[in-house]
């Protein structure tokens, strides 16, 4: 006769719920970017979702911020190195081809006058 195994419950699944909106470092709404008002007992209400607006950790917002500052201008750096390396090395190719035809033209046998082959 088989044994039975007991039959485990079904995790709970909650569903996700986004973080309650907050006051941004320029006094606005952080969900939908409207100005915050002051209502009773200095409390900041958004005028638009009508949340009550609490002070967050400022300083994790201008981390992010400069992260993507940083991120930036480390991508135009490195942008601009390849485009200075491209325009030297157009340059030393524009350079090598003068060279090359200055060269070709030195090497070229001189010509001799029509009126001296005429005279002879």
């Amino acid at each position: 006769m088989p044994t039975l195994k007991p039959q485990m419950p079904a995790p709970l699944q909650r569903p996700h719920v986004d973080p309650a909106p907050h006051l941004t470092s320029v006094g606005s709404c952080s969900y939908c970017g409207c100005k915050a008002i002051t209502a009773a007992n200095n409390m900041l209400v958004c005028p638009e979702c009508f949340a009550l607006l609490r002070h967050e950790d400022y300083s994790a917002e201008l981390r992010r911020k400069q992260e993507l500052i940083s991120q930036k201008m480390k991508e135009t750096r490195e942008r601009n190195r390849q485009l200075d390396l491209e325009r030297k090395a157009r340059i030393n190719e524009e350079r090598r081809q003068m060279r090359e035809q200055i060269t070709a033209e030195h090497l070229k046998p001189p010509e001799q006058d029509k009126q001296h082959d005429d005279n002879g």
